[in-house]
């Protein structure tokens, strides 16, 4: 399951043929998103406020979900996201979760108004944390066992790589960069010590949707590879054809 997805196709990048997906987001993106990527039996949408836990309802507790929250969490307020931590795992007990984070300046500074470019601001980031206090604060959250595992983002090349190799050699530094993150809850902890024997054995697999590589215990054969689907799977249609690019201002319509 993916929360608050809007048009990302990671989907058709870890496709292992038999797993399904589900979409979850606001109506006017899942309209917006059906456009472009149509559903099928095996990839649906949901048309629902991930923060109110009704969209859970229709979803059978399973041990083999994995739930994706990429770039969500931060734009929420604190109380917002612990909200949903604990409304996942009570509803979902023995899932698997991967989001991201950033460190609590750069959320400071999305909260003063950083300018990215002449004509676009970046929006407020309400929630960051640093990446010592993660484990610690999650942990809080939930009564159960909860396993925890922190993943650098890795820059490719250039500057930003080099930045990012000088900030994971230093310890304060690192606390300071943003990161992914991948848990197993499991209230009983039999999931939990699961999860670490396999990560023993080596014997997980890799979920490539989020930027980085993580080990998944219950997606099993997913495929890794940058891979899209073929355009007789794909909807495709003109831009304008959808109320979203019927903009008048041509400026307007950049910025969008």
């Amino acid at each position: 399951m993916s929360l608050g997805e809007g048009l990302d196709a990671q989907v058709h990048r870890v496709d292992n043929g038999r797993m399904r997906w589900l979409t979850v987001d606001l109506p006017a993106v899942i309209e917006l998103r059906e456009y472009f990527l149509t559903p099928t039996a095996r990839f649906s949408h949901m048309a629902a406020n991930a923060l109110e836990p009704g969209w859970m309802d229709g979803i059978e507790p399973s041990e083999d979900i994995f739930i994706v929250a990429q770039g969500l969490f931060m734009y929420l307020q604190p109380e917002a996201v612990k909200q949903l931590f604990l409304d996942i795992s009570k509803r979902f007990p023995a899932a698997e979760m991967a989001f991201d984070v950033i460190p609590r300046w750069f959320s400071w500074l999305t909260l003063l108004g950083i300018t990215q470019m002449p004509h676009y601001r970046l929006p407020p980031m309400p929630w960051g944390i640093s990446r010592h206090e993660i484990e610690t604060e999650l942990r809080t959250w939930t009564s159960g066992s909860t396993a925890v595992n922190l993943l650098d983002y890795r820059m490719p090349r250039g500057w930003l790589k080099t930045l990012e190799d000088v900030c994971h050699a230093l310890p304060i530094a690192r606390n300071e960069w943003p990161c992914l993150v991948h848990i197993v809850m499991d209230s009983d902890g039999s999931a939990h010590k699961s999860y670490e024997r396999s990560r023993r054995n080596g014997t997980s697999v890799s979920l490539c949707g989020m930027s980085n590589c993580l080990p998944v215990r219950g997606i099993h054969g997913c495929r890794t590879e940058n891979t899209f689907p073929s355009a007789g799977k794909v909807r495709r249609r003109r831009p304008h054809s959808h109320p979203f690019f019927e903009l008048r201002d041509e400026r307007q319509d950049c910025h969008r």
